[in-house]
């Protein structure tokens, strides 16, 4: 985010995405903390505490070694779109971090926590950071197209520059999800003693 917001030469627009990073961070407006007391969610669990935070007790809960490598998939990733974010233009970064990210993640995450209450014996405390993301990040994704149909309004060529940041993104995050998907299917094999293809 802060690789984005040094991008922008609108301060209205960095002001929003300082807003996101406060967010992320663990400082929530009283209007986001009404939407996620909807869920059940409450206040203790998520204000002042940073969104890294609350993955890594989501992953103690998991009985994941919080301090192993989180693999190879994850190092392709994160360097790839760090990479996209700090050597595209101001315009790919919005599209990449809005539109390429913010805007999806309520989609993905919504699977990801049927998983969990559906496989596993977790509270919601414990996974309390994907139903938060699912309401903060797309509060974010809005602010986020705003800027980038204000951007393209002012720009046409910022509209081309946007859409190529997003689909980056997104063929970026499903590259991973393959790899991630590889990975698991590899785990199940050995455990299983089955001979890989």
């Amino acid at each position: 985010m802060t690789a984005v917001i040094s991008k922008l030469e609108n301060p209205d627009y960095r002001g929003h995405l300082l807003n996101n990073l406060l967010e992320e961070s663990g400082f929530l407006h009283e209007d986001d903390m009404l939407a996620i007391r909807k869920l059940g969610i409450k206040d203790e669990w998520v204000q002042g505490i940073s969104h890294p935070l609350l993955f890594k007790q989501f992953q103690m809960a998991m009985g994941i070694d919080t301090n192993a490598h989180p693999g190879i998939e994850v190092d392709i990733w994160r360097d790839s779109f760090l990479s996209l974010i700090q050597n595209g233009s101001a315009a790919n970064a919005v599209g990449a971090i809005g539109l390429g990210t913010e805007s999806i993640v309520k989609f993905i995450y919504k699977d990801i926590i049927q998983a969990i209450e559906r496989d596993t014996q977790l509270n919601l405390k414990d996974y309390v950071f994907f139903p938060l993301h699912t309401e903060v990040d797309d509060e974010h994704g809005l602010v986020l197209l705003d800027i980038a149909e204000k951007m393209a309004s002012k720009n046409p060529e910022a509209e081309l520059e946007i859409r190529k940041g997003m689909r980056r993104a997104l063929n970026l995050r499903a590259a991973y999800w393959d790899d991630m998907y590889e990975r698991a299917k590899n785990i199940s094999q050995k455990k299983n003693n089955l001979p890989s293809k």
